[in-house]
């Protein structure tokens, strides 16, 4: 009877480890804080920074209406490749899957 119980109780403690992650490996609470800071320093570097630079060529003065064009079309791509970053950096277990 008491191997039983001690079967019973390793089986339980093995199903939280398995919960938790091996000794040494950060909980969820924290993976998820790890992963908000991972994307948030992937938009700052791929897309605030070439947005913040359009805004300096928009504000710096009188440009021709090609290039004012053109600055359009790359801030939209800048918006597209953030939903890009953001829709890869979703869990796979949520509920809208990333876009190819």
């Amino acid at each position: 009877m008491a191997r039983d119980s001690r079967a019973a109780a390793r089986g339980r403690h093995d199903e939280r480890a398995v919960r938790q992650g091996p000794p040494g490996f950060p909980g969820r609470g924290v993976q998820r804080e790890l992963h908000r800071i991972q994307s948030s320093i992937d938009l700052l570097a791929f897309c605030v920074v070439p947005f913040a630079g359009l805004v300096v060529y928009w504000v710096a003065g009188p440009t021709a209406s090609g290039m004012l064009g053109l600055s359009v079309v790359e801030a939209l791509i800048v918006v597209g490749l953030g939903h890009q970053v953001l829709s890869y950096a979703r869990p796979s277990n949520s509920p809208r899957p990333p876009t190819p």
